[in-house]
């Protein structure tokens, strides 16, 4: 039976953290979400065994490299082994927020902007439950909450005054914090007809979170970009995407058009330590 998304993905970069890959694979799998794709992909750089019999407990294909790639080198090598012409890319570590819903709808809407041109890439982290490792403080210090204090109001706009660059940067992550975005930021921000939001590069950085994206203009746009500006911080030792992508002036002035769900399918939950 041909699945409903047949041209759609599914990579996931798994170097180590084997507890967070079983939490992971359980709930796409019980979601139906793994029935959905034309595709899926475990992809296991330094393959050890306990990744493999993961996979194949769960009925995914995978393959993978005797050698740790980094996050750079693993999302190209990964890409690189599909054959989607659109693909979910995705670290272990991000969850369905709810297993027991269909992530159908929120994954369809999604590839249709993204095929019509409205979008270049998607992300699916919840707006409500972004999970782990995500620092909203910074973006409070310069766009409070609709509830913020007036002294915390009156020091912000100070900071934006300071430092208008770093506060136009920030305005696509007011996505998280405000109701109606589009409404403050309607230059960079747009709500469509589906609930779903769309927001310039030029104020939302890169993320690594589960993103979709066409698979060519991945591996032939983005990545030699990122390529080309290596340097700076790594993560244990290796490149990121994020990093190389945010510090070169090419992802702002591009201005391309990031989809953002709304409410969003995933949460970042780490159970394993992997020293990063």
């Amino acid at each position: 039976m041909t699945p409903p998304l047949p041209n759609l993905g599914l990579g996931i970069l798994s170097w180590r953290g084997y507890d967070s890959l079983r939490a992971t694979l359980k709930g796409y799998r019980d979601s139906g979400m793994l029935d959905l794709l034309g595709e899926t992909l475990v992809f296991l750089p330094q393959m050890e065994q306990q990744g493999i019999d993961l996979a194949t407990e769960f009925d995914v294909p995978h393959t993978g490299t005797s050698d740790n790639l980094g996050i750079l080198g693993g999302f190209k090598a990964m890409a690189e082994a599909m054959k989607s012409d659109y693909v979910i890319l995705a670290e272990n570590d991000f969850q369905l927020v709810d297993e027991s819903k269909s992530p159908l709808p929120e994954l369809a809407r999604a590839l249709d902007h993204l095929k019509s041109g409205k979008s270049h890439v998607w992300r699916f982290r919840h707006l409500q439950q972004p999970g782990q490792t995500f620092h909203i403080e910074k973006i409070l210090k310069y766009w409070p909450a609709e509830n913020a204090s007036l002294m915390t109001k009156i020091v912000a706009i100070f900071r934006r005054l300071f430092r208008p660059k770093k506060a136009h940067k920030l305005k696509g992550m007011t996505v998280y914090i405000y109701q109606k975005p589009e409404e403050k930021f309607p230059d960079v921000i747009k709500r469509l007809p589906t609930g779903d939001l769309l927001v310039r590069s030029d104020v939302l950085n890169w993320a690594n979170n589960v993103f979709l994206i066409e698979r060519k203009f991945f591996l032939e746009t983005l990545l030699p970009v990122a390529e080309a500006h290596i340097g700076g911080r790594l993560i244990n030792g290796f490149p990121t995407i994020e990093t190389e992508l945010n510090r070169s002036q090419w992802w702002k002035d591009q201005k391309l058009w990031i989809g953002v769900s709304a409410p969003g399918l995933f949460t970042h939950d780490r159970l394993n330590d992997r020293g990063y």
